[in-house]
């Protein structure tokens, strides 16, 4: 009844709509023009025809040799089209055509000269196009478009009065309407598709209509009451898909011109709308959500605009109000009929969906709420996945749940997760998780770790559609917050493999991206702090903190308290089965389509995926299949982006990937090699908020600087200044990095002739470290001194800067091979290369004694000779041999002397240790 009445006023909304799609449908040129094409000229010349609207042979005919200069079409092109035009024969008239020839033509329709002439004389422009030979023809055609264009007017200015009429709630006269006596109404006779298809084609007019289109839709749009949009919504709910489809485009289009004009009605959109959510599986739910989501969205809000806060309050006010005068009164009505009941518990949950305010407004109401819980009886999966997704809003009220209030609705909740059907389900599951998060005095009743975990997990791993997946993901971040959950997991070594199934979900259903991206964030990420919060952190202890949260919410017990904090071994093992699951392919695949929106619309889930991605790489176990899985090419792709918390997070699961990984084992693709690696690990190390993640990067760079091409890549980018800067750390483990990566750099030539330099500052930084306390920095240092004295002017550099004194103090004090095989080489190259430098010039005849330091040095061989560490000796043995043979004048000191000597340095080296020992004592005390 309500759309029968209603048609009348809104058939200017269907008329609108189908003129629209007519208007706007992409154009192709006709088989039979492509046929004429050879496949070359069809890929070169067709797009430029159809564009230029030239679909059929007699449009192509009608062109002049200035036409296809204009259209972009080459000359040989035009050319092979005008010989196909002229060899051209046209067949019989297809389908549609007129069934009969004009009179004294053939009955087979050979003659096209008389099908011309029956084309010109019924007004049928595409048939005359088609048969159009020659100019004159041609001729006769432009006055036949001419004449058509004159009808086509006639109808446009009768859609505009139409259009007016409808805004103005006028009707036209039953003998003036040119639309009523003899084009769209009654539709019996004609329909308007038909009208429209005629007046697009009469002449070429489709600007003309869609002008039209656009004037009357504005017209109508601001109509003073908004009855059309309301009757436009009571029109969607017809029988007839055609009908409906083309009343919710006509309604959404109005809302979208002009909202205000609809919200004069919104109690009716709503309440006609409400009929159409049932399925959110439905084209027909869509388009409702679309048309709610614009009318109950304010539109300062709605233009990204929100400082008017009275403007949003009386905006809620009027949304509030007209939520109450479409469902409550249906709600309240004990003799409401069963439909209306329902339609009226499907309006609330889309109220809910896209305007939580007004839906919890609405739901607080005096009996409202519980006159909602009268379905949870029937055994009807639309009402009761309604219910579920209503007591999952709900959740968020703290006076819906608080103390016995909460009993019903979670027994209802607790029969919903029995139920065999997933979508309701899943919605019970989230609305449990929410009451166990928010409303601690039910988490015990609810437990979550027991049936309500394995319902969701279930429901993860169970193959539903991605709205269904969408909703357990939900309930599964919402558990994941919760510590005690965390720990159980991790004790219980639960699994979940089916993370790899929800990411098919997720590929077809993009709004899925950002709640499974933050259920694992939630799962296995440490959880982020506020300006504010760490602010308060540093001010007050954390029992100042959570007074000051409870008063601020109205006294004691006005809010929830706090959830302790996570447990990062807990965190650790959780991100590690994650990895074991195979999540890092969800999260790359989440990462890739979040990097190809718009805008920086995908911002959040990169963050958050780098999160997940750091915890992740926190275990060296995982760190390969991290790589294997696309996590390396994610992290490079999070480590790119403006966001400097997001790159920071992603270029530390990067520093701790590089680590553990080969350079040689990374992909090798174009941006994605681990040359890409470089700039974000730099960025850290220049920029780190504490010193493990300068620490990680250097020992990252160390890695790397393995590998030739990555030298030079290190070293392109600044690298050895960023690494020279970072030796300032007062950190031993940051310096002691640093230094590590500069040995490995000192290979390139680049970085060779900096030590070359007379005064070298590099030659002093590595010989200064050669003589530290830490002997993991003595072996990086000794080790690029020994590859250095190599080339004699490095090595007269070298001993320019003291290098002599700390290797003679490793070869006699250390007991460490390593040490003592670098010492060993580095003295063997030094004297090898360097040999008057350390003993003098060469004298014609022996000398008596050897200066001091030569002594101590020639020492050093002696006694690394016998040393059990067998490449020490051989370097030692190799280095007095040559020293033998190059300076037959040198000495060799007596055994006692060298032991005398030995016994010195060492007793010395024992003295500085105890006096240090005993510094540390006293401060201690």
């Amino acid at each position: 009844a309500r759309l029968l009445t209603g048609r009348r006023r809104f058939y200017t909304i269907l008329i609108m709509a189908s003129i629209l799609l007519r208007c706007l449908a992409p154009k192709s040129v006709s088989p039979q023009l492509k046929d004429l094409l050879s496949e070359q000229d069809a890929l070169a010349a067709a797009p430029l025809l159809a564009r230029a609207e030239v679909l059929t042979i007699g449009d192509a005919r009608l062109l002049t040799g200035d036409d296809f200069r204009e259209l972009g079409v080459s000359i040989g092109v035009k050319n092979r089209i005008l010989r196909g035009l002229a060899a051209y024969e046209p067949s019989a008239p297809a389908a549609g055509a007129p069934t009969a020839p004009a009179a004294g033509t053939a009955s087979d329709g050979q003659n096209r000269l008389s099908w011309f002439r029956f084309a010109i004389s019924s007004g049928n422009v595409p048939l005359a196009r088609e048969l159009c030979t020659t100019e004159d023809e041609a001729l006769e055609v432009r006055a036949l478009q001419r004449s058509m264009k004159e009808q086509a007017d006639t109808v446009v200015e009768a859609l505009k009065a139409r259009a007016r009429a409808v805004s103005g709630d006028a009707r036209p006269s039953e003998g003036g309407d040119t639309l009523r006596d003899g084009l769209v109404f009654p539709c019996e006779r004609k329909s308007y598709w038909k009208v429209a298809s005629e007046a697009s084609e009469a002449g070429g007019e489709a600007a003309a209509v869609e002008d039209a289109l656009a004037g009357g839709e504005a017209e109508a749009a601001r109509g003073r009451s908004g009855r059309e949009a309301a009757g436009g919504a009571a029109a969607a709910g017809a029988p007839d898909a055609a009908v409906s489809r083309a009343a919710l485009d006509g309604v959404l289009r109005m809302a979208e011109l002009d909202p205000e004009a609809c919200r004069a009605a919104l109690p009716d959109v709503i309440r006609s709308l409400s009929w159409l959510v049932g399925d959110d599986e439905t084209e027909a739910h869509r388009s409702s959500l679309a048309i709610l989501a614009r009318l109950l969205t304010p539109a300062a809000a709605a233009n990204g605009k929100g400082d008017d806060k009275s403007e949003d309050e009386a905006f809620h006010k009027g949304a509030c109000a007209a939520a109450e005068a479409a469902l409550s009164p249906t709600l309240r009505d004990p003799e409401a009929e069963w439909e209306a009941h329902a339609a009226a518990v499907h309006g609330v949950t889309a109220v809910l969906e896209v305007n939580k305010k007004v839906g919890a407004w609405l739901l607080r109401q005096e009996s409202i709420f519980w006159s909602l819980a009268e379905v949870a009886e029937l055994e009807d999966e639309g009402l009761q996945r309604s219910l579920a997704e209503i007591y999952a809003h709900a959740a968020a009220d703290v006076s819906l749940f608080k103390d016995k209030e909460g009993e019903e609705p979670i027994r209802h909740l607790r029969a919903f997760l029995r139920s065999p059907r997933p979508k309701v389900r899943a919605r019970a599951c989230v609305a449990l998780a929410k009451v166990c998060l928010l409303h601690h005095d039910h988490r015990a009743r609810i437990d979550p770790t027991g049936k309500l975990l394995a319902a969701t997990r279930g429901l993860l791993e169970a193959k539903v559609p991605p709205h269904v997946h969408r909703w357990a993901v939900e309930a599964l971040m919402y558990l994941t917050l919760m510590p005690d959950l965390k720990e159980h997991l991790a004790e219980t070594g639960a699994r979940f493999g089916s993370l790899v199934a929800v990411a098919h979900s997720a590929s077809k259903d993009p709004s899925l991206h950002h709640a499974l991206v933050s259920a694992l964030g939630a799962l296995c990420a440490p959880r982020e702090k506020s300006d504010e919060q760490k602010r308060l952190e540093q001010e007050m202890d954390e029992a100042q903190i959570e007074q000051m949260r409870q008063l601020a919410a109205g006294g004691a017990g006005g809010a929830a308290p706090s959830e302790r904090k996570d447990d990062p071994a807990v965190l650790t093992k959780l991100a590690a089965t994650l990895v074991e699951d195979d999540a890092v392919l969800v999260l790359a695949e989440l990462v890739a389509a979040a990097a190809s929106r718009p805008g920086g619309s995908g911002a959040s889930t990169l963050h958050t995926a780098a999160r997940v991605l750091l915890s992740m790489a926190t275990t060296p176990e995982a760190r390969g299949k991290i790589v294997a899985q696309g996590g390396f090419k994610a992290l490079l792709t999070c480590a790119l982006c403006e966001h400097e918390p997001t790159a920071t997070s992603a270029a530390w699961a990067l520093a701790k990937v590089g680590i553990s990984i080969n350079p040689v084992a990374y992909p090798r693709r174009p941006g994605s090699g681990p040359e890409s690696m470089v700039k974000p690990l730099l960025r850290l190390v220049d920029g780190a908020e504490h010193e493990l993640q300068q620490f990680e990067a250097c020992l990252a760079l160390c890695n790397l600087a393995t590998h030739p091409e990555l030298q030079q890549r290190i070293l392109t980018c600044g690298g050895w200044r960023t690494l020279t800067m970072s030796l300032a750390c007062e950190n031993e483990l940051v310096q002691r990095a640093a230094l590590e990566a500069m040995s490995n750099l000192t290979t390139a030539d680049e970085v060779a002739a900096k030590f070359a330099e007379p005064g070298s500052t590099e030659a002093k930084i590595f010989v200064g470290f050669c003589g530290s306390d830490d002997p993991k920095a003595q072996l990086a240092a000794s080790g690029a001194i020994a590859t250095l004295a190599g080339d004699p002017e490095i090595g007269s550099a070298l001993l320019g800067a003291g290098a002599l004194e700390p290797l003679v103090n490793i070869a006699l004090l250390s007991d460490d091979p390593p040490l003592l095989h670098r010492a060993a080489v580095g003295l063997a190259n030094l004297f090898n290369n360097n040999a008057d430098a350390i003993l003098g010039p060469a004298a014609p005849t022996d000398q008596s004694e050897l200066p001091g330091p030569a002594l101590t040095a020639v020492g050093a061989l002696i006694t690394l000779s016998s040393s059990p560490v067998e490449p020490a000796k051989a370097a030692a043995v190799g280095a007095l041999v040559q020293l033998r043979k190059t300076r037959p004048d040198v000495p060799m000191p007596p055994a006692e002397v060298v032991q005398a000597v030995v016994a010195n340095i060492r007793a010395e080296h024992a003295a500085r240790v105890a006096e240090a020992e005993a510094e540390a004592e006293a401060e201690a005390e």
